[in-house]
């Protein structure tokens, strides 16, 4: 999902996105007991993810963005610039 925040009339636009997803578990794993196989392919369970972002349209041509994917045991942070010619 997506908004547009207009702010100072409609010089500045901040795009604003929250997401949510779920991450299927690994199809393949390993029921036996040895270490090196069951280290290799752990039984997983699936994983949600909720995910947020604000961008800036600094200009028709230059965007920025930013954004965080927030899962169980992880935490991602990215950040990314689009300039278009």
């Amino acid at each position: 999902m997506e908004y547009i925040a207009k702010f100072f009339g409609k010089r500045r636009r901040f795009p604003v996105r929250l997401g949510y997803y779920f991450e299927p578990p690994r199809l393949a794993f390993s029921q036996d007991l040895k270490p090196i196989l069951s280290d290799a392919f752990p039984k997983q369970n699936g994983q949600h993810h909720f995910t947020a972002g604000l961008g800036m349209i600094m200009s028709d041509n230059l965007r920025i963005d930013g954004a965080v994917d927030v899962a169980p045991n992880s935490l991602i942070i990215m950040g990314s610039s689009v300039y278009f010619f």
